[in-house]
């Protein structure tokens, strides 16, 4: 069985290296960043694949907002604790 691999913002920083050691070891890989372009490039930098190896895709940037479900119920307003109780006196 082939091993698999897909790497969220694989178009630079460390998703790139992240895909350039799956790479390395032998997995098909899917890069994906949010710049198709980026992702070509980083892609055809893995050279000795075949296009069939490493594939390039995008997706486009969601905001937080939009991807709350209406229908479900929001979590509880929190604060956050103090840690002087837990901690003691400084």
């Amino acid at each position: 069985m082939d091993k698999v691999c897909a790497v969220f913002g694989g178009s630079r920083g460390i998703g790139r290296a992240v895909a350039q050691l799956m790479a390395r070891k032998g997995y098909r890989l899917a890069v994906i960043a949010r710049n198709l372009d980026g992702a070509k490039a980083a892609a055809g930098d893995l050279g000795g694949f075949s296009i069939s190896r490493v594939q390039a895709l995008s997706v486009p940037r969601v905001e937080r907002a939009s991807c709350r479900n209406p229908d479900l119920p929001r979590p509880p307003e929190r604060r956050p604790r103090s840690p002087r109780g837990e901690l003691g006196p400084r």
